[in-house]
């Protein structure tokens, strides 16, 4: 029977061993492992709906001359409550795959080199985000991440084939500012829509922007020039 300073746990009168801990960490490192793919998974198929969605809108837009000019509009309406959904499971994807890399850079690449000099607080860090599960980054970051990385081009595509959407249907016009006057929804002009889309997608771009240099979780590879 080992002494009671070799058990690092106990738990109803079983009694665990330290040479178990090894085996322990492998099987969490796999559960998180899992974890992380999961809602890397879940982050791909609301992806897809975007860009499905988007290739649908351009379908009938382009398709059908008759259809009201706002439809595109709307649609990157419901293209933004994608970017929301898929950032809000982003966050989650982020919690998992941050103790995946703590386990990965502190644990075992230290078993592959080991450093006298290693950082001990990871086993502080992981136990507390075990017993206390917490976002690893705000919303704000998740936003700006998945903007740039997916969202700004799947808008971009909607708002420029919007601008030739107006140019040609339900007939082409010759110059740019026929273009502005023509009248859309409601008899509101074209350059009073292009207005509201600036804006929306300038805030869109100072959001990416601000949150850039955002990176207070490291379970995200990103790319560093050495």
């Amino acid at each position: 029977m080992a002494e009671q300073t070799d058990n690092f746990e106990g738990f109803r009168d079983h009694q665990f061993e330290t040479s178990q801990l090894p085996t322990a960490l492998a099987h969490l490192y796999r559960a998180q492992v899992g974890r992380a793919d999961a809602w890397r998974t879940r982050l791909d198929s609301s992806t897809n709906w975007a860009v499905v969605t988007t290739a649908a809108a351009l379908t009938v837009a382009f398709g059908e001359p008759d259809v009201s000019h706002f439809m595109i509009p709307l649609f990157s309406l419901l293209i933004t409550l994608f970017w929301g959904l898929e950032s809000r499971r982003y966050r989650y994807f982020e919690l998992w795959s941050t103790r995946v890399r703590l386990l990965e850079k502190a644990y075992f690449a230290n078993l592959l080199e080991p450093d006298p000099a290693r950082d001990t607080a990871w086993v502080t860090e992981l136990a507390d985000s075990l017993r206390n599960p917490h976002f690893t980054i705000s919303i704000w970051e998740a936003l700006g991440r998945r903007y740039r990385r997916v969202y700004v081009w799947v808008h971009s595509v909607l708002g420029f084939s919007w601008l030739v959407n107006i140019w040609i249907h339900p007939t082409p016009l010759p110059t740019f500012q026929a273009v502005m006057h023509r009248q859309l929804v409601a008899g509101v002009p074209a350059w009073v829509l292009l207005c509201v889309g600036i804006v929306f997608h300038a805030a869109l771009l100072g959001l990416a922007l601000r949150t850039k240099r955002l990176r207070h979780s490291d379970g995200e590879v990103f790319y560093t020039a050495r």
